[in-house]
């Protein structure tokens, strides 16, 4: 995710003096390593490719292992609301953006649609045809709110999450939750390593860390894009 946003506002900072209308304007006197900048932004694009279905990987593993799902969906959504001013600035450059959210407001709509799973699974254990009917549609649900509100992956993201969730009894059919990102690049793929390898151990660390390290990086990174922008014009 670093590396990814490293990518797309420090080294979109960079070029932005040298695009226009969409396409990069090289000139004989820019400086060097303005050329290298858009190479190194495709590459770290990949990492993120990689990295984000990481994330939503964990976040169905969390919803299994969390004590209050319900507090763990409503944790998501306020660092989602406190990301958004961070995310906007970094990416569009304004307080308000509606074309995209952050990511955590995907992560937070694909908790709650599997809050409303797990019930259903719950209320219809014995009735198989029924519980799969409220299931499939609490899903479709989901990825059109998630449509709406047009967080990162929109509804790609709530779907990958639900397959990791209900998939979560066979450990490589639930690599299938990596399906709906192959629809944004094939990259995702190599993604399977490090989930393969996953121990199913929670990992050390303030549960906080994350929510507080994500809008802070993107008011870091913006900042930095500022002052590299202004120093290549």
């Amino acid at each position: 995710m670093v590396v990814d946003h490293f990518g797309s506002i420090i080294m979109d900072g960079v070029l932005s003096p040298y695009v226009v209308n969409g396409s990069i304007y090289f000139t004989a006197d820019m400086p060097y390593f303005i050329f290298h900048a858009f190479t190194i932004k495709n590459i770290c694009g990949i990492f993120g490719d990689v990295a984000f279905p990481l994330f939503f990987f964990l976040v169905a593993e969390g919803f299994l292992k969390t004590r209050n799902r319900l507090k763990y969906g409503i944790r998501v959504g306020i660092f989602a609301l406190i990301s958004e001013i961070p995310y906007n600035l970094a990416h569009y450059q304004t307080i308000f953006e509606p074309k995209l959210q952050n990511v955590l407001v995907t992560l937070s709509i694909a908790i709650f649609t599997l809050i409303l799973i797990s019930k259903i699974e719950g209320k219809y254990q014995d009735h198989k045809t029924v519980r799969w009917v409220y299931v499939i549609l609490s899903t479709i649900t989901g990825m059109g709110v998630a449509f709406l509100l047009r967080g990162e992956y929109v509804f790609l993201g709530v779907l990958a999450i639900v397959l990791f969730y209900l998939l979560r009894r066979n450990e490589y059919l639930r690599l299938c939750g990596l399906c709906p990102f192959l629809i944004v690049s094939p990259w995702v793929l190599l993604s399977l390593i490090p989930i393969s390898m996953y121990s199913g151990q929670r990992g050390k660390g303030s549960k906080y860390f994350f929510y507080i390290f994500y809008p802070a990086h993107l008011l870091l990174f913006t900042l930095i894009a500022q002052i590299l922008s202004n120093r290549t014009i």
